[in-house]
């Protein structure tokens, strides 16, 4: 009897966890969420990436003082929890944004805003060449990544991924 209990409880063991939620993958939507502060993981990304030209970087609240959070996201109405973004200081079409949104956001439904609310052209004299291959949007658990870059756009990526 004792072994059958044994064997019953590993068995319910085995069941909750093969039902458990999994993210899966990499790429959209894909992947356990990288621990860390926003900042810790931008350090990484651009490291990984080996980004040669300076970035500015501006938390969430310079965005909500300059009320950036449609020119850097495409959108406003996005559930965030915390956002650090990355801007070239150099004239050059450049960004690497980071939102970490609430528990129990729509990832799916702010990664469509975010990708269809951005401007690959809003540089004035630059812009992203082609915006279908240079931007990526795309997330990591209910960690987006925003990828605007025309030259390391796919390094930043696999960076991202990597994390």
């Amino acid at each position: 009897m004792k072994k059958l209990l044994v064997f019953g409880l590993i068995c319910l063991a085995f069941a909750l966890i093969g039902c458990g939620e999994d993210n899966g993958g990499s790429g959209e939507n894909g992947g356990n969420e990288p621990s860390g502060t926003l900042d810790e993981l931008m350090d990484q990304v651009m490291e990984a990436a080996e980004i040669p030209f300076p970035v500015i970087r501006f938390t969430r609240e310079q965005l909500e003082e300059r009320d950036a959070f449609a020119y850097y996201l495409g959108t406003e109405n996005l559930n965030i929890a915390d956002v650090l973004v990355g801007d070239a200081v150099i004239t050059r079409a450049f960004e690497l944004a980071l939102l970490r949104l609430e528990p129990g956001s729509d990832v799916n439904a702010a990664i469509t805003d975010i990708r269809n609310g951005l401007d690959p052209w809003r540089w004035i004299c630059v812009g992203i060449g082609d915006p279908d291959r240079d931007i990526i949007v795309e997330a990591r658990g209910n960690l987006i990544v925003i990828i605007m870059d025309n030259e390391f756009a796919q390094d930043l990526q696999q960076a991202f991924r990597d994390l």
